[in-house]
């Protein structure tokens, strides 16, 4: 019967290499998949239903913006892609955005430029349009291998 010594059988353990930018493109698509549920629901209301449809809307839209991305810079069904996951991103965010001016940094910022520390809808919508967009890119980028 052979016998197998300890550093034998370390040697043959493989080591888990953990590639960062791929978590954080599982995050990102998390976080965009949340945003998308979250304007689902203001649509439809909570349940089932809205966890299935805000997947596949987040399922379809991936492989859009991956094609998109990946192969086509040109490709009208990508860049549409994008453009309604971004707004289905801003939907989700713009809620969290309306309530930025809470925090210590819109609070420091409205005390170095001597301005209110209120946020009004148009630089709200602004914020959660640009987030949005950064969101929808940002999980087909970061998996993208160089």
């Amino acid at each position: 019967m052979a016998r197998i010594s300890r550093s034998s059988a370390r040697a043959e353990q493989s080591t888990l290499q953990i590639n960062g930018r791929k978590v954080a493109a599982l995050l990102a698509h998390s976080a965009s998949y949340y945003t998308t549920y979250v304007f689902i629901v203001s649509l439809a209301g909570p349940g089932l239903s809205a966890v299935a449809i805000a997947l596949a809307l987040e399922v379809f839209l991936h492989i859009g913006k991956s094609i998109l991305i990946k192969q086509s810079h040109r490709d009208i069904v990508g860049i549409g892609c994008f453009v309604i996951d971004t707004f289905f991103n801003a939907g989700g965010l713009y809620p969290a955005v309306m309530t930025i001016n809470k925090t210590g940094s819109w609070q420091m910022a409205a005390a170095a430029t001597s301005t209110a520390p209120v946020i009004q809808p148009t630089t709200a919508a602004i914020i959660a349009l640009a987030l949005g967009a950064l969101l929808s890119v940002a999980p087909v980028l970061l998996w993208k291998d160089d």
